[in-house]
């Protein structure tokens, strides 16, 4: 049985094996533990692309800072991590466009980025919308993500000569 298990602000996703299923993963072995990082990197992908596809904006730092990255500090033989998402360091205005935000400065285009004139607040401050691109993407791609996952775990069992058909 999998069980899917949303948790915290921004939208983390775990799919854990439970039951019989588990335990049939421990009698493979070897072969078993190292299907899990393919099968992860499988429902990541799903989640990358469909992220990419709904960030509002066709082209500038938001969108070139989504990324995917298997997070190896937080994954053990038997669990394998992906965080995927913007990258805060390159795009650390993320959060104001996936949940909106007042705007209190006067806001220019220079060169294809834009420039907050802190010098030049503006009379009433203006909300900006959100155009939220994280949540929809996994309310959208959960089933797909965690089905590419198991697909993928079945390949890589298979390519592993664990016995498993």
């Amino acid at each position: 049985m999998t069980e899917k298990v949303y948790r915290g602000k921004n939208g983390f996703v775990s799919a854990r094996f439970r039951g019989s299923l588990a335990e049939k993963v421990k009698a493979l072995g070897k072969g078993a533990e190292e299907a899990l990082r393919p099968a992860a990197q499988a429902g990541a992908q799903v989640f990358y692309d469909e992220m990419r596809a709904r960030v509002p904006v066709a082209e500038g730092v938001l969108r070139d800072s989504i990324y995917q990255f298997f997070l190896d500090r937080k994954s053990t033989d038997a669990k394998k991590v992906y965080v995927v998402g913007p990258n805060k360091g390159k795009a650390p205005h993320w959060h104001l466009v996936e949940f909106g935000h007042w705007q209190p400065y006067a806001v220019v285009q220079i060169d294809g980025q834009f420039v907050t004139l802190k010098d030049r607040p503006l009379p009433a401050p203006v909300f900006v919308p959100a155009a939220p691109y994280i949540r929809p993407t996994l309310d959208a791609t959960s089933t797909q993500s965690l089905e590419a996952m198991r697909e993928r775990y079945m390949q890589a069992l298979r390519e592993s000569n664990t016995g498993w058909q």
